[in-house]
């Protein structure tokens, strides 16, 4: 029997009501709706948080090893080696493995996944126009690094990030769409691959393109359910970013 080639799409932080096809009439998703009536979508899930990337790093983590919050290493900031990844599963079973985008979990633990990738970005979150990304090293070293200000405005505090450039100006969606395309236009090998693309949306910062901003008008769409202009337990504003990423108490315009 032939073993079927896999493209597997992760959007990043998307909440199933955000899909046209899945309830939302206020939006227009034309492509995650032919994938919603092509195969099947999860639409009640609870994924277990802890601190530092309660959502994101950790539930990637859980993910690519089948492993539940409490036997994942640090939060998932490494995938150890005897912790088989899903890229690692594929590998090992004949497949080309290519991973594209974010990955959030070590730079090592990616090299042992994958057989080939590009635009890689190794972190949670960034501009989405300007984003570091990083080529496939067959080595397996992801060691260049770029320094820069994290907010020149308000001091001179510099960081550090694995990227071998930027492709400033050009949105993450485009950029991680566009080098799965050139993958799947080109892909020659007689194996099957696993190719795993990761998007940077619609993570914020949301920023997203005009074209597709001016779509809607926010005073025109609906607030969900379980909006609420104050939390019901007080465990300290400022604590995590999304809390500040609008003001305090939440406005409904805010919100829209």
């Amino acid at each position: 029997m032939q073993k079927p080639n896999i493209l597997f799409l992760l959007s990043d932080d998307q909440r199933h009501r955000t899909i046209h096809a899945l309830g939302n009439k206020e939006i227009l998703t034309p492509n995650l709706d032919r994938l919603v009536h092509q195969g099947c979508s999860f639409t009640n899930a609870h994924i277990m948080g802890g601190t530092n990337g309660a959502v994101c790093m950790p539930s990637r983590a859980m993910l690519f090893t089948g492993r539940t919050l409490f036997h994942i290493e640090n939060e998932g900031q490494n995938i150890p080696p005897e912790h088989t990844t899903l890229g690692e599963a594929f590998k090992n079973e004949g497949y080309s493995t290519c991973g594209i985008g974010k990955w959030h979990n070590g730079t090592q633990s990616y090299a042992r996944s994958f057989t080939c990738g590009g635009n890689i970005f190794f972190g949670g979150m960034w501009d989405h126009w300007n984003v570091p990304v990083c080529d496939y090293h067959e080595d397996g070293e992801y060691n260049h690094m770029i320094r820069y200000t994290s907010n020149f405005y308000y001091g001179n505090q510099t960081m550090e990030m694995h990227c071998d450039r930027i492709s400033a100006g050009v949105h993450s969606t485009e950029l991680m769409a566009s080098e799965a395309i050139r993958y799947l236009e080109n892909y020659t090998e007689e194996k099957p691959f696993y190719l795993q693309v990761s998007f940077l949306a619609p993570h914020d910062p949301r920023t997203m393109p005009d074209k597709y901003k001016n779509m809607y008008r926010p005073v025109e769409l609906t607030l969900p359910p379980d909006f609420s202009e104050e939390f019901d337990v007080d465990f300290g504003i400022g604590s995590m970013r999304d809390e500040v990423l609008a003001g305090y108490p939440r406005s409904e315009s805010e919100i829209r």
